[in-house]
């Protein structure tokens, strides 16, 4: 038997490894670009111990662990996702057309929370209170982790709230047209606080010591060191400042084109080099530990600096390996290493089907059934267009294929063929014959199934008898891919 690391690289090349999706016209051998499976322009970051998360411009929220910041897709990805906050273990993501959604299991699985006002721009915590921003809505404010929301409007004269900050006991709004306004009763009311501001529009804040930052649109960074009783414009005039961090000794700042730093409040500002920061809008800054992290608009991913913001590193935001495609009624389903997703718009938009915490190598659809099989062990089915998935066994084995042949279904796996009668809930090893039995795909014609290895081809008869071996590649070419039209069977090699 060849190693299984061969096998895993052979079996790895059946995958497309597509970064985005094209559907073919048969009539006239066009190709469409769909829209991909990936996350989209990062316009909000957030961080819990070691874990940053971000989210994206109708791609949801991405979130890396572990020290090489690997980034994988955690949910919501057919939502732009413009705040993010983390109160204790809960994450909470405001949205552009949902309101609220809250997670406490890092992104893994999301539920709505109780506000209902669709447009969300900020969020902010104070202890164990809620609070977010609206578009037209005002603030509203949260004290059971976003099950109940109330209105907290008094004395807020614009109700457009694009950022919100907590420092202390003071709470920060910045508004549409209307600058800043402050609270000391956690939200109960409202003071407006604009001596010194000449522009409005409040896109971000930042505190740094004593002082509290605002970025302006069309207007620069303006600076108060008494809470907000004075502003002083500190530069950066007729730009748009979308985003604002303190990071050891400088302040950073993201505007609509590229990255300022300072290293003196605000008095001096030096433009990031725009070799290594885009000069594109940087809509989020975030820090975590000893790392900064900008947010590009109009770039896909990423960008972290461990250098306070002198050397940048690009980050892009993982799209979707497609391991495989299955067809429900007006339905498009693919597996990918972040479960299934489906589109019913011919691959113009897509959406998770339920197993975002699943790595789905194969997937493949009876009647109103769908399978999907995973490297990392089992068979999984959904008999609701994937709503909700249930496992069906086989989960020590690496699952690469799925065949059906009359009621019988037959699975390949890296130790041998698997089949089933009663749809999953029993099976049966049916490897008998198999010289190898890291089977890479599995396929039927009229009469018989065949199984592929990485050198070898299978057939078994229409009985369901012994594996005869029926091909042996001549080259050095490994087997790549089976199919099975009519009487005839199909193989692909890697070269």
């Amino acid at each position: 038997m060849k190693n299984y690391n061969s096998f895993c690289n052979a079996f790895r090349s059946i995958c497309f490894g597509l970064l985005c999706l094209f559907i073919v016209s048969t009539a006239h051998g066009q190709w469409t670009h769909c829209n991909g499976l990936s996350g989209g322009e990062v316009i909000s970051l957030a961080v819990s111990g070691s874990t940053t998360f971000a989210g994206t411009n109708n791609g949801g929220v991405f979130r890396a662990t572990d020290i090489a910041r690997k980034w994988i897709a955690a949910g919501l990805s057919t939502h732009q996702v413009n705040a993010l906050v983390v109160s204790g273990t809960t994450l909470f993501a405001g949205t552009f057309d949902k309101g609220v959604f809250r997670s406490s299991d890092n992104g893994d699985s999301w539920t709505t929370t109780g506000l209902k006002y669709p447009t969300v721009f900020s969020l902010a915590v104070n202890g164990s209170t809620i609070f977010a921003g609206t578009y037209g809505g005002g603030v509203y404010r949260s004290t059971d982790n976003g099950g109940n929301w109330t209105e907290v409007n008094m004395g807020l004269k614009n109700k457009t709230v694009y950022a919100l900050a907590v420092n202390g006991t003071s709470l920060y709004a910045g508004t549409d047209g209307g600058g800043v306004f402050r609270s000391l009763d956690n939200a109960d009311s409202w003071t407006e606080i604009n001596t010194g501001l000449t522009r409005k529009t409040v896109k971000s804040f930042a505190f740094s010591g004593t002082s509290l930052f605002a970025g302006i649109n069309n207007g620069g960074v303006f600076r108060t060191t008494d809470n907000g009783a004075n502003w002083t414009d500190v530069g950066l005039m007729n730009t748009t400042v979308w985003s604002l961090a303190q990071i050891g000794s400088k302040l950073i700042a993201g505007t609509n084109n590229g990255g300022y730093s300072s290293t003196d409040n605000g008095g001096n500002w030096i433009k990031i080099d725009v070799a290594a920061l885009p000069d594109k809008p940087v809509r989020a800054l975030t820090v975590n530990g000893a790392t900064l992290y900008a947010g590009i608009y109009g770039e896909r991913g990423l960008y972290s600096s461990a250098d306070i913001g002198v050397n940048w590193t690009p980050i892009v935001l993982p799209n979707l390996t497609v391991s495989g495609f299955a067809e429900m009624v007006a339905s498009i389903f693919v597996g990918t290493q972040n479960g299934v997703y489906v589109s019913t718009d011919q691959g113009t938009n897509w959406s998770a089907a339920g197993t975002t915490n699943i790595n789905v190598i194969t997937i493949a659809a009876q009647g109103t059934t769908l399978y999907a099989g995973s490297p990392d062990g089992g068979l999984y089915s959904s008999t609701d267009e994937g709503k909700s998935w249930s496992l069906l066994g086989l989960s020590n084995h690496f699952v690469t294929g799925i065949s059906f042949f009359g009621s019988i279904i037959s699975v390949s796996t890296s130790g041998g063929v698997f089949s089933s009668i009663d749809k999953g809930l029993n099976w049966l090893d049916v490897s008998k014959g198999l010289t190898d039995k890291s089977i890479i795909e599995i396929a039927d014609d009229e009469l018989s199934r065949f199984a592929m290895a990485i050198g070898d081809i299978f057939r078994q008869d229409e009985n369901a008898g012994n594996w005869t071996k029926v091909y042996s590649s001549t080259m050095n070419d490994y087997f790549v891919s089976l199919f099975g039209s009519g009487k005839s069977i199909y193989a692909g090699t890697e070269f």
